[in-house]
């Protein structure tokens, strides 16, 4: 869009492959934002225009561009502020979303509002609905705001602070995504839904469902009606399409269940241990507060741990005969405290 109107674009930093080679073939410089930044020094631009860039840029490079540097935020600031703000704004119950690009400045996402479009949300809405709704929003409204930032007449728009909401990276949904029985369905379906990214990688875990011990994670639920007066937690309904159960207000049907490790789980085979009529456990708000805690604390060496596992390679174990049979076999590891 901005070569379309002549424009000249100095340099992309980019992590998405095909961005790089789209950049490589207009001839367009590709490199790390400090040497984006050093040829800013040498060749400057007009405007810096970060687009789901999930960095902090340094000041110094802000000070850079000769009009300004201009963010896109997936979210209608100043509420929803941070990272995963789609996911927040769906888990606690939000009627209407938007996106905003706004002035970059040293302190996150509190610049001046350049540009705002704001939708409601649909009722079935997913972080992954939602996500692409966003960046519908955004090349929608881009040609607006180059023409605005081109013409000069954008009218930036101070941000209300009373009004802000912040989602830092280590941030989780409450209780660490675990189902709690004494919220109503309607919260519970909006927790499920909030956590849903469909195929693309979940940065905050998914919906999950504890008892005794044993987890399943959630990846469908619907809320439905319940009969009055029965306890949160009580089993209702177990069948091939889903197992139902009690809450607060109403009841929640489980359709999509998998295990641990990615497995389905067929709903009428979950849990057997209780049967139709009974109660799952219901989790006290101190133990979903350290759930949450737990998960927030643990997600700060997930990066490094996930690449220490992609890297890891098999050990050869000498004198060790061939596997006969294809069997295999599992063992649980409990890590000293210098791993945790």
């Amino acid at each position: 869009m901005l070569l379309a109107r002549g424009q000249v674009v100095t340099g992309v930093s980019t992590d998405a492959a095909r961005i790089e080679r789209w950049a490589r073939e207009q001839g367009i410089p590709v490199g790390p934002v400090a040497a984006l930044a050093q040829d800013l020094r040498t060749r400057p631009a007009d405007h810096l225009l970060a687009i789901t860039h999930l960095q902090v840029l340094p000041t110094e490079v802000l000070a850079l561009p000769r009009l300004g540097a201009v963010n896109f935020h997936d979210g209608p600031l100043p509420r929803h502020a941070g990272l995963r703000a789609p996911a927040f704004a769906l888990a606690e119950g939000d009627a209407e979303y938007g996106i905003t690009w706004h002035e970059i400045t040293p302190a996150v996402d509190q610049g001046r509002i350049l540009l705002q479009v704001r939708f409601a949300l649909e009722p079935r809405e997913t972080s992954l609905s939602l996500n692409a709704r966003c960046f519908q929003a955004a090349l929608e409204s881009f040609p607006q705001l180059v023409d605005g930032l081109l013409s000069g007449t954008l009218v930036p728009v101070e941000q209300d602070p009373t009004l802000r909401t912040y989602h830092g990276r280590h941030a989780r949904l409450a209780g660490a995504g675990v189902l709690c029985w004494n919220r109503s369905a309607l919260e519970l379906d909006r927790l499920v839904r909030a956590l849903d990214f469909g195929p693309y990688p979940n940065p905050l875990g998914g919906a999950r469902f504890l008892h005794g011990g044993t987890l399943a994670v959630v990846r469908h639920a619907t809320p439905v009606e319940a009969p009055p007066g029965v306890t949160p937690g009580t089993l209702l309904e177990r069948t091939a399409a889903g197992i139902t159960v009690a809450a607060r207000e109403g009841a929640i049907r489980l359709e999509v269940l998998e295990d641990g490790n990615g497995n389905r789980i067929e709903p009428d085979a979950a849990f057997p241990t209780v049967a139709v009529g009974g109660v799952f456990e219901v989790h006290a708000e101190d133990s979903l507060q350290a759930m949450q805690q737990h998960a927030q604390q643990a997600s700060r060496k997930e990066a490094d741990w996930l690449a220490r596992l992609r890297a890891a390679e098999p050990v050869a174990l000498p004198f060790t005969p061939p596997a006969r049979g294809g069997g295999t076999a599992s063992a649980r590891l409990v890590l000293p405290s210098a791993f945790q």
